[in-house]
């Protein structure tokens, strides 16, 4: 056998004897060693987290007690399906679907891209239902996978109901026909209340600004039209009229959106708003905003505006009569220049502020030691309109802080002394 050229250890470890040498190669080696594996991994990580599992979502849907309503079910991130096994958990006693004797299945309907296989629905006892889809030829879209008309039971109460969804691992099949992971995302149900309830939110204004009044839905029964009154002194808080007409600019929000909306003057009394649209929403959250001036002379405090509704124009879709009530929140008018102390923090004063329309303000917030020392200054300027809860922040960990305001080229302590 030949010799080589060079000795490997020696030409890498020139000079240095056979013990240390050996050493020194052997840490060269596990050195080597690491790097091929970070190399490695390097290469592998991307593929090993390139892609999650499929995401199955149940829907958010409402409905009202003895009426029916179509819950979906959806994928996306789908790699590719031949079969699945889905279970759909629910509380049995509130939620019914009707059985297929021909099909010899509960009613379920495939979603649009899973209309190449077969599909069945069977119950899981007391627990709910298991649905079951196979074909021939993978889905790789995303989109409904099936959904289920619910009917809920008459006289259930009113409130959310969870629908659970989970899977058979050994049944979810891909284009291999191996197993495939999934992640699911729980739906529910919520079911309607049979009185509804109208909301006035809280705001807040000063004389001379605006003042921004939202009606929520907080309880729906099943509305598709309605007819509501906001009472105040009209002259003192004015609405802006859209155009030459005598409708006033009102925005809506979620419940009212995809409806007609008119706002318009009801007289002395204050405004109207009647909305109409052509199905029931069962949707609950922001009605709508009727963005309001207030009159400069408006005295300060709680106002006088209030949330009725018009019991013969509140009308479902089949325009038959829908109980709801009305409730108001407080609606309050601040006053100039500062009102009460919020709270004092330990580094800094928090406070309450109202600046009138056309004014402006400097205010100085001083902290003291224990002895009466001051720490530190710091100072904030304002202009009105503006309505707010303000902190001016203080770095020093004060024993006490108070509050001043330049007034005549003087400052003035407008709030007593606050010890932390």
């Amino acid at each position: 056998m030949q010799k080589p050229l060079f000795s490997t250890k020696k030409f890498l470890c020139p000079g240095v004897g056979r013990k240390k040498r050996k050493k020194m190669i052997h840490a060269m080696k596990r050195a080597m060693a690491l790097v091929v594996t970070a190399a490695l991994l390097l290469l592998l990580l991307p593929c090993a987290f390139a892609a999650g599992a499929p995401e199955v979502q149940g829907a958010a849907v409402r409905v009202r007690a003895g009426e029916t309503v179509d819950f979906s079910v959806t994928i996306s991130g789908n790699t590719g399906l031949t079969g699945f096994m889905i279970y759909v958990s629910c509380d049995t006693d509130i939620f019914a679907l009707d059985y297929d004797t021909e099909k010899a299945s509960y009613e379920v309907t495939a979603g649009e891209k899973f209309q190449n296989g077969s599909i069945l629905c069977a119950k899981n006892g007391t627990k709910g239902w298991i649905v079951t889809w196979v074909s021939s030829t993978p889905v790789s879209a995303d989109g409904e996978m099936f959904r289920l008309r619910f009917a809920a039971q008459e006289g259930a109460e009113a409130g959310e109901y969870p629908i659970a969804l989970s899977y058979s691992a050994k049944n979810t099949l891909d284009s291999g026909y191996t197993a495939v992971a999934l992640d699911c995302v729980n739906g529910s149900v919520s079911v309607a209340p049979q009185t509804g309830l109208f909301r006035l939110g809280d705001s807040q204004a000063v004389p001379g600004g605006d003042l921004n009044l939202t009606v929520y839905v907080d309880k729906n029964p099943g509305l598709a039209a309605c007819k509501l009154y906001i009472d105040c002194d009209p002259t003192v808080y004015t609405a802006d009229y859209i155009g030459e007409t005598l409708q006033c600019s009102v925005t809506a929000g979620t419940v009212a959106r995809g409806g007609n909306l008119i706002c318009s003057r009801n007289g002395s009394k204050g405004y109207q708003v009647v909305w109409q649209t052509n199905t029931d929403t069962l949707e609950c959250g922001a009605f709508f905003t009727l963005p309001l001036h207030v009159s400069a002379a408006a005295q300060c405090g709680e106002a006088s505006i209030t949330l009725r509704t018009d019991a013969a124009n509140l009308l479902n879709e089949k325009a038959e009569a829908v109980t709801a009530e009305a409730i108001s929140g407080t609606v309050r008018l601040r006053e100039c220049l500062t009102e009460n102390l919020a709270y004092a923090a330990a580094d800094g004063l928090s406070f309450d502020l109202c600046v009138a329309q056309g004014q402006s303000v400097t205010l100085i917030c001083a902290g003291y030691s224990q002895q009466g020392k001051l720490l530190a200054l710091k100072s904030a300027s304002y202009t009105g309109p503006y309505s707010g809860t303000e902190t001016i922040p203080l770095s020093e960990n004060a024993a006490s802080v108070r509050l001043f305001a330049l007034k005549d080229k003087t400052w003035v302590p407008i709030l007593p002394a606050t010890e932390q």
